[in-house]
């Protein structure tokens, strides 16, 4: 029998024991994977309770500022309702472009390209979050302004 054929064996207390495969999945050093923790059925799905509701309705203000200033400035967003907001930007090099530019004027904006979306669907990720103030969402919407003036969406293929 070669090596890399013999059973598995551990020092037991009378001398070694085979290792069943149960014990190889779940032995010492393992962290068993039962799933997420489950919330309680009448909890939902922002169930922060009420020292959290200040956070959830200074998002929501946040999310309708951001789409009502993108609507007015003629930038178009993809139908979200949640604090991650879409702008489809089609190419990977528009998308990137577009991201490289963003943070150059001091915003951090996610580019999703293919694997994770179908080619030609590549978007931004912006993110809202109730720590930000009026005024980083309002230079936001100026920015995403100012570069889709500068590099139109579709012109990079």
């Amino acid at each position: 029998m070669k090596l890399s054929q013999a059973p598995k064996r551990r020092p037991g207390p009378f001398g070694t024991q085979q290792l069943k495969t149960q014990e190889l999945l779940h032995g010492p050093g393992r962290i068993p994977v039962a799933g997420p923790p489950k919330l309680p059925e009448e909890a939902g799905p922002l169930a922060l309770g009420p020292r959290g509701s200040w956070r959830r309705e200074r998002l929501r203000g946040h999310i309708e500022r951001f789409r009502e200033g993108a609507a007015r400035r003629g930038i178009p967003l993809l139908p979200s309702a949640t604090a991650i907001q879409p702008l489809l930007a089609g190419s990977e090099k528009a998308t990137l472009d577009l991201a490289r530019r963003l943070a150059g004027s001091g915003y951090r904006v996610g580019a999703i390209r293919p694997p994770t979306v179908p080619a030609g669907t590549s978007r931004l990720r912006i993110t809202l979050s109730a720590a930000h103030e009026h005024g980083q969402i309002d230079g936001l919407l100026d920015a995403l302004e100012d570069s889709l003036g500068a590099f139109p969406i579709g012109s990079a293929q």
